[in-house]
């Protein structure tokens, strides 16, 4: 897919329609906080401010050649398992095993980048499953070896591995459809972070019945159920952006709205396990990169290999 020639006004004006939703949201909280200056107000701005930074990354992956937004993914992989292994309460003997899957990011998103598939599929269950234990064995130290044994190769599972996905949609050759990858990953990045928020917009404004009140005591099944709803119907409205047709993007919605759902409540069970509330906090009013991606550890390669199915793709 050529995709910086493909890339259509479709995309152009829905991001060009996110920035200016943004620019006005930014006037009108700046303007509150001059009418009269309060704590919450300058929360508003921070966390605005965030969401310009987030949208710039989106746009890097979106609008850039498919080289800078494998770049930008790879790195995003990278800040997301230092801030995992940064809380992960890990040992100094770790450090090695650690190195190593450091190095094994940027191989992995090579293999996606030239769509060499079956090494991309197998590279990191296979290798990065056998060589890190081993990397650990030679370290000569048993202590919490078991530990580091799964949650060294599992972080690299939830981070490199899931969101290279992403980087396969830049190689996808779709017949007849000419917006290019731009629109796709538009599409999964949009209906992923709207799904967060009617999530959480529907608990505030109805939620009673907790979900998992022991791992995300904030989620609810009202929250959770308007959040499908409103995703699935919104995906339907966006299906412009992909090759998909407006029932295949409502399915498309509802897929992601639940895996987005479970996404987040595993990165919510791994940080209530550490103790800890944010993976980082690079992202002021956000948390960290992972906080931010958490729902993308399964809707990235769910909706990859959903586009795949529904285009008749030949991997």
């Amino acid at each position: 897919m050529n995709y910086t020639e493909n890339l259509s006004t479709s995309v152009l004006w829905t991001i060009g329609v996110l920035y200016g939703i943004l620019s006005l949201v930014t006037i009108g909280y700046f303007w509150l906080d001059h009418k009269k200056k309060s704590a919450q107000s300058k929360e508003l701005i921070t966390r605005t401010q965030s969401w310009w930074f987030l949208m710039v990354v989106v746009g890097l992956i979106v609008l850039s050649p498919a080289l800078i937004g494998t770049i930008v993914l790879a790195y995003l992989a990278f800040m997301g398992s230092r801030e995992l292994y940064s809380i992960g309460n890990l040992k100094f003997t770790d450090r090695a095993a650690i190195l190593v899957a450091y190095l094994l990011i940027p191989i992995q998103f090579y293999l996606a980048y030239t769509f060499q598939y079956h090494w991309f599929l197998n590279f990191i269950p296979m290798v990065g499953l056998t060589l890190i234990p081993i990397v650990l064995i030679l370290s000569g130290y048993s202590g919490n070896i078991g530990r580091s044994i799964t949650f060294i190769p599992g972080v690299l599972m939830l981070t490199a591995y899931s969101f290279s996905h992403m980087v396969l949609i830049y190689g996808l050759d779709i017949e007849g459809y000419a917006i290019g990858a731009g629109g796709i990953l538009l599409f999964l990045i949009l209906i992923t972070e709207l799904n967060d928020i009617f999530q959480y917009n529907w608990g505030k404004a109805f939620g009673k019945h907790v979900i998992l009140p022991r791992i995300s005591p904030n989620k609810t099944w009202e929250g959770f159920l308007g959040g499908v709803f409103t995703t699935t119907l919104v995906a339907g409205i966006f299906h412009f952006l992909t090759p998909l047709s407006f029932i295949q993007s409502m399915i498309a919605g509802l897929l992601l709205s639940v895996f987005g759902f479970f996404g987040d409540a595993l990165l919510s069970a791994i940080k209530r396990d550490l103790k800890v509330k944010d993976t980082d906090d690079l992202i002021p009013g956000h948390g960290g990169v992972m906080d931010r991606m958490d729902s993308l550890v399964f809707n990235a390669p769910v909706f990859f290999y959903l586009i795949t199915l529904f285009t008749n793709q030949n991997l």
